[in-house]
């Protein structure tokens, strides 16, 4: 057994040592391309700074420390209240699909669109946005109000246990992570604007992380924590089915400690907890027919996926196990087989067949650094279309935005890897605890997409919590008990050394990466891609008739991008609002059956008016989609009964910046890196003079 766990040991150590260098290398993140040596460089210059202020707090009574963590979580949730009402993204996939299915169960229509029908995963989430719809005909407050104050309630839930587990261990580090989650983005993007499954899941795992250390510092597990366990679990499996890796990471640690298990109360505990979440897994399969049975959804309909669908795209070698619309189609319509499930398997015969061992394990490392890859975690881009609405600061600024993001979130992420990293290797005799469980639990949602699944960087972030939580009490411990280094290295000589040369070699990096982003958009009303396959969401203009929409432009634009697709010749009327009355701007021809209509004009911020008409003498269809909780007054929306569509369009503007890296930025950047060394070297010739 011994040798088992150096295994395991080994194992985690090279695991989150690739993550960790994937981290902090990778530069082509799905937001933009980072300067590998700027995030080496921010991470040393983000350990300078926590340093000091772990010098400073720790000096503080624990009165004053919970004071300071209150106010920073009531300050993130202030900033998530304002995202909501201020920033406005378009939503497509999943979650809007949902959405629009969910309108119509509120209204008593059953007939299940097909692309739910595909994904039964996807009813507990559509039957909870339901049940929003109800009370908002119930009370007559907007369902927008519901949607996003759950968003709301969950993301500040999840900060709060993130901040509480690291209470629990080490408060001074507690507040510094306080003080650094008020600049992360992810707290503010995904988690408010689409909702999604992510948070309910990453919120339940904190819960039975929360369960275990609890019950492990008691040394008992009762039926209070055992109940807790079972509706926990129950709820994350409804939400994220693969919240089982959690079932194999206690089956390991019962391993592990199955030789003390008479003696050692952690085999008891993991034994206890894996049964309380099997029972979890079985209520939840209850509540999954129940809502099948409520909602009049067919689980073993023709059109479901077999899970056979997703382990044939892991493979895709094209790819990188990522999604794509071919494989989609290859299942949907499985072209010369009877089922879906034999065109996957033979897929999978045949990709496996062109695989050898070692392009297989090159495609395998492949889909684990791509999951580790950025710090944003994909939670920027996924399922969203920047932006219908924000302030004019963020829209002029997106690409320098982007950037900032992306070098902070890949630094502070990069540097709890290395936190954990050394927590590994200093473990030697691998002291089982709910950290090994925490470890077991990231790493494994890792390679269960790595070897297994389908592949996207926001799959990890289910892992946030877990890892905020064990990544941020380890750089506590690596604090207060640096590593040992050669003395030409001890006290701040390894930084003042290394930071000059990471300066340079950023800052020379930064002024030839090139900017790719010709176009920016300023406002979208929009899909992820032309909605020729999406031949439902169009509306018809009759004979001599018009549609028109008001669009609030908060910035310039240079282009206007209007999707019309199959349709009858159309009038286009383009109107600013200007001195109290509409003034019009443009006026031009849609040719029948054009995709699209490409409109350069110098647009400036303000209101706008579109409308097309319809001189013809027949009908003529025109692109449209549902705006029902992305419209720019969405806390005022209209009910979800009344038409509630939009024009499908983007504004966009031209960007002269010719580098990803603006001038500020590299001069900001620059000024950083010379107060902090300015800063370590003072340190370090006082801390000589004292000695």
């Amino acid at each position: 057994m011994a040798v088992f766990n150096k295994i395991i040991r080994w194992a985690l150590l090279v695991l989150f040592a690739g993550a960790f260098l994937s981290m902090a290398l990778a530069s082509h993140t799905d937001t933009t391309i980072i300067s590998s040596t700027s995030i080496l460089a921010m991470m040393i210059i983000l350990f300078s700074i926590i340093k000091w202020l772990y010098k400073k707090i720790s000096r503080l009574s624990d009165r004053i420390k919970g004071y300071l963590l209150w106010v920073t979580w009531l300050a993130m949730l202030v900033i998530q209240i304002v995202v909501v009402f201020t920033i406005n993204v378009g939503v497509f996939g999943d979650p809007i699909k949902m959405l629009q299915m969910a309108t119509h169960l509120a209204n008593h229509h059953y007939d299940w669109f097909e692309w739910i029908r595909q994904y039964p995963n996807l009813v507990p989430l559509t039957a909870l946005y339901t049940g929003f719809f109800h009370l908002s005909t119930w009370t007559g407050i907007p369902f927008l109000a519901f949607f996003y104050g759950f968003n709301v309630l969950v993301t500040s839930a999840i900060v709060a246990l993130i901040f509480y587990l690291i209470w629990r261990r080490n408060r001074t580090m507690a507040v510094i992570a306080g003080f650094l989650s008020l600049i992360t983005p992810f707290f503010y993007t995904f988690l408010l604007n689409v909702g999604y499954s992510d948070g309910p899941a990453i919120l339940t795992s904190l819960g039975l992380i929360l369960i275990y250390e609890i019950a492990e510092q008691r040394k008992n597990f009762r039926w209070g924590l055992g109940i807790f366990t079972v509706l926990l679990f129950s709820i994350a499996y409804l939400m994220r089915p693969n919240i089982v890796i959690l079932l194999a990471a206690f089956l390991l640690m019962m391993l592990l400690s199955f030789k003390q298990r008479k003696t050692n109360f952690t085999f008891q505990l993991n034994l206890r907890m894996f049964a309380s979440s099997i029972v979890g897994v079985l209520l939840a399969s209850q509540v999954s027919k129940l809502l099948f049975k409520i909602f009049h959804y067919n689980k073993n309909n023709s059109d479901v996926f077999p899970t056979l669908h997703w382990l044939y795209m892991g493979l895709n070698p094209t790819s990188g196990g990522k999604y794509t619309v071919a494989d989609r189609f290859y299942t949907l319509h499985h072209y010369g087989f009877q089922t879906a499930s034999q065109a996957d398997w033979a897929g999978i015969m045949r990709r496996l067949s062109a695989y050898n061992p070692l392009t297989l394990s090159i495609h395998w490392l492949a889909k684990f650094f791509t999951l580790w890859s950025s710090g944003t975690f994909q939670t920027s881009t996924d399922y969203q279309v920047r932006w219908q609405l924000a302030p004019k600061f963020l829209i002029d600024h997106m690409i320098t935005v982007d950037v900032l993001n992306e070098t902070y979130t890949k630094a502070i992420i990069a540097l709890l890897l290395l936190a954990i990293v050394i927590y590994i290797w200093r473990n030697r005799h691998f002291k089982l605890s709910s950290l090994t469980l925490i470890l077991f639990f990231i790493i494994g949602i890792s390679l269960f997409h790595a070897l297994l699944w389908e592949v996207k960087i926001r799959y990890q972030f289910m892992t946030i919590g877990a890892l905020l939580f064990i990544g941020y009490t380890e750089l506590g411990a690596w604090i207060e008990e640096p590593l040992t280094m050669p003395k030409a290295l001890q006290g701040h000589k390894f930084a003042l050394i290394t930071l000059p040369i990471l300066g340079v070699a950023s800052i020379l990096t930064m002024n030839l990466i090139p900017n790719d982003k010709l176009l920016s958009p300023v406002s979208s009303y929009r899909w992820a891609q032309s909605s020729v396959q999406k031949s439902g969401d169009h509306t018809t203009i009759a004979q001599g008739q018009q549609i028109s929409q008001v669009v609030q432009l908060g910035s310039s634009s240079s282009n206007l991008q209007l999707i019309t697709e199959y349709s009858q010749p159309l009038d286009l009327y383009i109107d600013q609002w200007q001195g109290g009355q509409w003034q019009p701007i443009i006026t031009t021809k849609v040719k029948a059956h054009t995709l699209s209509q490409n409109i350069k004009h110098p647009f400036t911020s303000g209101k706008y008016r579109i409308t097309l008409q319809n001189n013809t003498l027949y009908p003529a269809e025109l692109a449209s989609a549902q705006k029902l909780y992305t419209t720019p007054d969405r806390l005022l929306a209209n009910d979800p009964k009344n038409d509630n569509s939009t024009l499908v369009f983007t504004f966009w503007r031209s960007s002269s910046q010719k580098t990803i890296y603006s001038p500020t930025v590299i001069n900001g950047f620059t000024l950083l890196l010379i107060a902090t060394w300015s800063t370590l070297l003072y340190s370090e010739l006082k801390n000589k003079r004292e000695y």
